[in-house]
């Protein structure tokens, strides 16, 4: 993420789990969705029926909060 993060501004977050890849990204409210901006390889959750949600944050709210199982 190219600016730094703010308190009381609104965010997109993104993560996307195939297999073993893992893609995130982050952008502020009303501005253009980016490209992927970190990835990563994980071994731990490769099974059917593993996702979540965890933040550190205290006023986190997921209005949109969706899992698409493609296997």
């Amino acid at each position: 993420f190219a600016d730094p993060i703010s308190t009381g501004t609104w965010y997109h977050a993104k993560l996307d789990v195939v297999g073993t890849s893992v893609q995130g990204k982050l952008w502020a409210f009303g501005a253009p969705e980016p490209n992927w901006q970190i990835s990563a390889t994980q071994t731990s959750l490769t099974t059917a029926g593993q996702a979540g949600v965890r933040t550190t944050g205290a006023f986190v709210d997921y209005a949109n909060f969706g899992q698409l199982s493609l296997g």
